[in-house]
């Protein structure tokens, strides 16, 4: 007995020796990604070097990511990461300078001064999405790989390759006039095959090389920038072992196959605005109290090279590893380094390109410090999942929506019941299964869900949501607290508000919302119909403009209600409907465009947007219905109505999230959108969480629930009535 109690006693001990040995240790591995996570993203996105621009190709920056995430954990002291991130980033920038307390590690050499600066400009931020063009990540006297992404591709030669020719040497000709010297290059795959340089002036060039084997067609497609200028390039002839062919018998316009080369033209990025950054700008960053960093934004090139060049190849050494899995593999989530770099990823985005960031510096490296230890003390990929919806949910952004291929099956399908949230609790509004109306009634309320009350259920459930608590309520709670698994069964406790009587009753979750994203109304259609002979229903976030619409915006005796209760499921403005409600042109200054030329230097820029009205003369009287839902586009439409007086917005605040999203991609299936430009009221105020304000504001009750009224509608045919 003795004997056991001496043992339990040494066990104590040395258990309570480990754990603030343990507790050390994992603050230091946070310590180290920390400061990896400054590095990584300063020099990525910041850098001007050719080193750092070719990654985008290969290996690619999320594998980089991951590959110095792996080292930094690996690191067994701050010196020994110091000499690894060393390691790691000087061959990517030369121009590094790295101190550790009195120690330098690494300085500058003197600067060679050649013909050209390079630096990078960026309008939010490019991150392979090029939505609408809004976002775009350039360097100066330089072409961008990434620029490359986004060329306008056509066919340019399609033919038909003589029979017994196949696989056989080639050699096309082109004729061409240029009004300035160009740098065509010819692509097959990914494998550069030929440049071809063009001087100010008309001339030819030939293209040689092996017809693919086996092939009937050869087939060349073109990328051109948006501007190109003057330039007329054309194919003459080909010439296959020796044989001379014309391009116009050969052209076969019928067959569309996939092209084997690709052709580009090669030219320097054109600058987005006029501030640039200068040779002696830099980004310094402290990383601890001993480790400080600091690279150029700005350095000295000539037509090959950015300077100074690497003395090591980075391509080539033992840092530089891909992921053991394609890109978006859902495997790649398995991997605690994959996991660790997509945090990192998104932190660095979001402290360079959201345009909503309010964190201060301390804060913002609290929160990753926070997430960096969740994710690494994470259990399994649905913790993991959890992390990365709480990092988001921080920053307040109803434009943020996140889905991971690991865990969107767990979302699928809901029970075939609507619910609406009503002065702090969830009621149903809607029953899709008479097979429950005879268990439960409209205006029940909500308790449980698998034996969890809703109150325990939102601690984790508003994870699930961004923005203002309006439009958590509305996204993570009324669009998404009944929806699980397809076919997985849901436990849900009801009570009758009236007689506090609880139904307990199961449901299959085997139902999908037609328009989950939509505010729904108590109309028995949603579609639009008249309803009186002198008022007009228009779905503005479902239905497309019709004759019907056009021919009562110009009736005098009409009223229109618009309906924006919702995400627009189809682009009505292109249609230019709101162009047909106006009789003056309307301008605001309400989008801003983020221009960024450092960590530290980014500043807004007004970008005017303007409403051309049609030729036609309004005549009807106009109302506007939304809601917490109403977001981004329909947003747009309300600001519009709100600022140019086009008739009074009924119901609640929108959910204060527009402008263009911007989209990130990240190993393992995940993808991220946030807000990548600003938006303001037109009359100035601030939007982002408090959205378009109603002119009357209104809401549902419990016995608007009950009695499946529609307030919104009935408070606009009211005011329809009394003329107002």
């Amino acid at each position: 007995m003795m004997n056991r109690f001496l043992a339990f006693i040494a066990f104590t001990c040395l258990t309570s020796l480990q754990l603030p040995a343990q507790a050390q240790q994992h603050q230091e591995e946070i310590d180290r990604l920390t400061a990896f996570a400054k590095v990584a993203g300063a020099i990525r996105h910041f850098s001007p070097t050719d080193m750092v621009d070719s990654i985008l190709i290969s290996p690619g920056w999320d594998a980089v990511m991951v590959e110095g995430v792996r080292l930094s954990r690996a690191a067994p002291s701050e010196k020994a990461l110091a000499d690894s991130l060393l390691k790691f980033f000087l061959p990517l920038e030369p121009s590094l300078k790295m101190t550790y307390g009195n120690t330098i590690l690494a300085l500058p050499p003197a600067r060679e001064i050649k013909n050209r600066v390079v630096s990078k400009q960026q309008r939010g931020m490019d991150l392979y999405s090029n939505i609408n063009g809004a976002f775009k990540s350039i360097r100066l006297n330089r072409r961008s790989l990434l620029s490359d992404f986004w060329l306008n591709y056509f066919n340019f030669v399609n033919i038909r390759i003589p029979d017994g020719l196949q696989g056989k040497p080639f050699q096309l000709k082109f004729s061409y006039a240029t009004d300035k010297d160009r740098l065509i290059q010819t692509f097959q795959k990914m494998d550069l095959r030929a440049s071809h340089h063009l001087k100010e002036e008309n001339g030819v060039f030939y293209l040689s090389d092996t017809l693919p084997q086996g092939a009937t067609h050869l087939q060349i497609e073109m990328g051109i920038m948006d501007d190109i200028g003057k330039l007329n390039l054309s194919s003459d002839s080909i010439s296959i072992e020796g044989k001379s062919f014309s391009i116009k018998e050969l052209t076969d316009t019928m067959n569309m196959a996939k092209p084997q080369f690709t052709m580009r033209i090669i030219e320097n990025d054109q600058k987005i605005f006029e501030e640039e950054n200068q040779i002696g700008d830099s980004v310094s960053l402290q990383l601890s109290d001993r480790l400080k960093i600091s690279f150029p934004l700005a350095v000295y090139a000539d037509e090959k090279h950015t300077y100074p060049r690497p003395v090591s190849n980075f391509w080539n050494g033992p840092y530089v590893k891909k992921l053991p899995y394609p890109l978006f593999s859902p495997e790649n989530q398995k991997d605690m380094n994959v996991r660790l770099a997509n945090v990192i990823s998104i932190w660095n985005i979001f402290q360079t390109a959201y345009v909503y960031n309010t964190l201060s510096e301390k804060e913002a490296e609290e929160l990753l410090r926070n997430t960096l230890a969740e994710v690494l003390a994470s259990k399994d990929l649905l913790e993991y999942d959890l992390s990365l919806r709480k990092i988001l949910h921080t920053y307040q952004d109803a434009h943020i929506l996140f889905t991971n291929l690991i865990t969107e099956d767990l979302y699928t399908h809901t029970v075939p019941i609507t619910i609406i949230h009503v002065d702090g609790n969830y009621y149903i509004q809607n029953i899709h299964n008479d097979n429950l109306k005879d268990k439960i009634q409209i205006g029940d309320q909500l308790l449980s869900i698998d034996g969890k009350t809703i109150p325990e259920l939102w601690k984790t459930q508003k994870y699930f949501g961004s923005g203002s608590e309006a439009n958590l309520i509305v996204r993570a709670g009324e669009f998404h607290l009944l929806y699980g698994p397809k076919n997985s069964l849901a436990k849900l406790v009801f009570m009758d508000p009236i007689s506090k009587k609880k139904k307990k009753i199961e449901s299959i979750r085997d139902h999908q919302q037609q328009d989950r994203f939509l505010y729904t109304s108590f109309l028995e259609s949603t579609d639009n119909k008249l309803l009186n002979d002198s008022t007009y229903y228009f779905n503005f976030s479902k239905n497309p403009v019709n004759d019907t619409l056009l021919r009562y915006i110009d009736d005098p005796q009409m009223h229109i209600i618009f309906d924006l209760r919702g995400y627009s499921n189809i682009d009505v403005e292109e249609k230019n409907l709101l162009g047909r409600l106006v009789k003056d042109t309307l301008v605001s200054d309400h989008f801003l465009s983020y221009h960024i030329l450092s960590p530290t230097n980014k500043k807004f820029v007004v970008r005017k947007d303007y409403l051309f009205p049609e030729e036609n003369h309004p005549q009807a009287k106009f109302y506007f219905l939304a809601a917490q839902a109403t977001q981004s586009s329909p947003e747009s439409i309300l600001d519009w109505v709100k600022f140019g007086k086009i008739g009074p917005i009924i119901g609640k605040p929108t959910a204060g999230a527009n402008g263009n999203i911007n989209i990130l991609h990240l190993p393992g299936g995940i993808q991220v959108s946030f807000s990548g430009i600003k938006v303001v009221n037109s009359d100035g105020t601030k939007h982002h969480l408090l959205g378009v304000q109603p002119d009357v504001e209104v809401g549902y009750s419990w016995e608007d629930v009950k009695n499946r009224n529609d307030p919104f509608i009935e408070k606009a045919l009211e005011m329809i009535s009394k003329g107002r």
